[in-house]
């Protein structure tokens, strides 16, 4: 429940996994926190390498910092989360430090950030329950909650011509598929690595309730989602309802 931050069904919560690019909320906050959105980024060629999810950012070419939020946010370009975390950490190490000393002053005691983007390496682990304590923050914020919740959006790319800068406007689409699906459905993000699994943090309003699941490794993610979300409202309905998984019971 993200009023109250209860926790209404739970299981493994406090489990580190890879997170994947769930981590991504994480970088959001960061940036809107400490970066200033109508900065113009230069981008590197560390960025323009990274794989996965890519926006297609080249070295040389511009963007400003909040059109690579919106990409790192809605398309989960993993380019444009190196080309930001460069920008507002002065170095991919500088941005992973404010990544944990963010993640520690959030209470979020079981984690440990690597990287911007969340593709797999050692040391880079959340649980379910610090992923809540995340998303539950950083849906407070107005820009974050704007981006998470849009299906699509247009950033620009500024490209290096003859004389000046060309400008390429793309359009980024989401790959949340519970937008539009499921009543209500406001976020948040997905993620998948081969050692994550199918990850996702999925929020949903109705009234004056907001509901969080957060579920990491999970094939079933959208179903489960889905049920889970169903689970809380019914839940701040009638406290004493079922479970997810049909049985009674507290937890």
């Amino acid at each position: 429940d993200a009023n109250s931050g209860m926790v209404l069904f739970e299981r493994d919560p406090d489990a580190p996994r890879p997170p994947a690019s769930v981590t991504k909320i994480l970088t959001a906050l960061i940036v809107l926190e400490r970066g200033r959105l109508n900065d113009t980024v230069v981008v590197s060629q560390a960025a323009a390498q990274t794989g996965g999810h890519r926006l297609g950012l080249r070295a040389g070419q511009r963007i400003t910092l909040g059109d690579l939020l919106a990409a790192v946010l809605i398309r989960s370009a993993n380019d444009a989360a190196v080309a930001a975390a460069e920008h507002v950490g002065g170095s991919l190490a500088g941005f992973a430090a404010l990544m944990n000393e963010t993640a520690k002053d959030l209470g979020m005691a079981n984690s440990r950030f690597a990287n911007p983007h969340g593709l797999d390496e050692p040391f880079h682990f959340t649980t379910a329950r610090d992923m809540a304590t995340l998303t539950r923050v950083a849906l407070e914020n107005p820009r974050f909650a704007e981006l998470v919740r849009a299906r699509q959006a247009t950033v620009t790319i500024w490209k290096p011509g003859h004389r000046n800068l060309v400008p390429q406007n793309r359009i980024v689409l989401s790959h949340n598929r519970l937008l539009g699906q499921v009543a209500g459905a406001d976020g948040v993000k997905t993620g998948y690595t081969d050692s994550a699994g199918r990850c996702l943090v999925a929020s949903a309003s109705r009234g004056t309730h907001r509901m969080i699941a957060v579920l990491l490794n999970d094939p079933q993610r959208w179903t489960d989602a889905a049920a889970l979300l169903e689970y809380g409202f019914g839940s701040v309905r009638d406290a004493a309802g079922a479970r997810p998984d049909g049985q009674h019971g507290d937890h």
